[in-house]
């Protein structure tokens, strides 16, 4: 068997500040900013798929997001999965079910 090699290579540093980061001392260091961050890496192995999902919550002290935000992001991609034409029909559909549910009963969320 040979050795697993894998397509996509990263390095995924954090910085938190009480006092939050502008926009300019991001840009300047060359990086991006948010509240928070959700990352899934998937592994491809002899024909099964893994997935690994990390979360971050920069304003709760370096703690996983908490439900609310992780269903808010399912949300946003079932959203994308629902207009994606590369997806078969019936998951589409699944995905269009599942994002009318979550506006109808998740609150403060931008879904666009």
């Amino acid at each position: 068997m040979s050795e697993q090699r894998y397509a996509v290579k990263y390095d995924l540093t954090t910085e938190t500040s009480k006092d939050g980061f502008t926009k300019q001392e991001i840009l300047k260091d060359g990086k991006g900013g948010c509240d928070a961050f959700i990352l899934t890496s998937i592994i491809r192995t002899d024909g099964a798929t893994s997935y690994k999902t990390v979360t971050l919550d920069g304003r709760r002290k370096d703690k996983e997001l908490q439900g609310h935000d992780l269903a808010g992001a399912w949300g946003i991609m079932a959203g994308h999965i629902a207009e994606d034409p590369t997806v078969a029909q019936d998951i589409r559909a699944i995905a269009r079910g599942a994002l009318a549910k979550m506006r109808e009963t998740v609150k403060g969320v931008n879904w666009n």
